[in-house]
């Protein structure tokens, strides 16, 4: 096979455009930091369908996103997936197999975390906690670029299903409204998912003032997260029926027809009550 650089110069359909000889990676003159340019045919390119950790609403080895304002109980409704998850019982993929996650906590104490993940029935020992320590800090936030190869040493060793970043914006640096700075940093979380299979769910809010806006331009900070993210959850509460509805509002895989999903918090017990139609 040759590259486009040792092109046969017998080939007739080579200045037409029409050639279909096969090209493989093109090498030349790397950069002093590894950067090469890379060109594939399509041919190359496998066509896989969509897989779902959580049929029709989280999809397996992409960048998503749960959304709502305050109150709305998007960390419980998280911790829930999560339980559900690590006991085998989230409807999707892994049902009937129980699968690891990994959480990054900024916005719960470790220990409420664990009553609310209990309470959801989830396997303690399936799920494991992921933050940073430097010098005589006790934990602090993971950030995507300082911290992007550990957090891929712990997933090539856990192999988890899902990581939890509870809020996604705790672990992204800098301005948060500037697209030119978050977009790298989201594209980075997407291209984690896909390079290890493992799905990763970020949680954030809608911002203060939505009136006239459609939910996925409603979500606070840089147009990015709309822009790069594979699905998002949107979280609103009704407040005729006294219940909160989760609903997809955005997805690159299929309609946003996908069922809404009513439920309730009870406050009580720190746990989801789904409510079924």
């Amino acid at each position: 096979m040759g590259t486009l650089g040792d092109h046969p110069k017998t080939c007739d359909l080579w200045n037409s455009g029409a050639c279909t000889c096969p090209t493989r990676q093109v090498v030349a003159n790397p950069t002093p930091d590894g950067r090469k340019l890379r060109l594939r045919s399509l041919q190359e390119v496998k066509i896989v369908p969509t897989r779902y950790l959580w049929t029709d609403y989280l999809p397996v080895a992409e960048l998503a996103m749960l959304v709502g304002k305050p109150g709305v109980g998007k960390s419980t409704v998280a911790a829930d997936l999560a339980a559900k998850l690590t006991t085998g019982r989230l409807a999707g993929s892994y049902l009937g197999r129980s699968q690891r996650v990994l959480y990054s906590l900024t916005e719960d104490s470790e220990g409420t975390f664990k009553a609310r993940f209990i309470a959801a029935g989830g396997d303690p020992g399936r799920l494991h906690v992921i933050d940073v320590v430097q010098g005589e800090s006790d934990g602090s936030p993971l950030l995507v670029d300082a911290d992007l190869d550990q957090i891929r040493a712990a997933i090539t060793e856990l192999r988890p299903a899902l990581v939890v970043l509870d809020a996604l914006n705790s672990s992204l640096d800098g301005q948060q409204n500037d697209n030119s700075n978050i977009r790298p940093q989201l594209e980075k979380l997407k291209a984690l998912a896909h390079q290890t299979n493992t799905a990763v769910l970020g949680v954030g809010h809608f911002r203060k003032s939505t009136n006239g806006s459609e939910p996925l331009d409603s979500i606070g900070g840089a147009g990015a997260y709309g822009q790069v993210i594979r699905q998002a959850l949107g979280c609103a509460r009704d407040e005729d029926e006294g219940t909160c509805t989760l609903s997809v509002i955005k997805t690159n895989g299929q309609g946003l027809d996908v069922a809404s999903l009513a439920y309730r918090i009870e406050e009580a017990l720190g746990r989801v009550s789904w409510i079924m139609s």
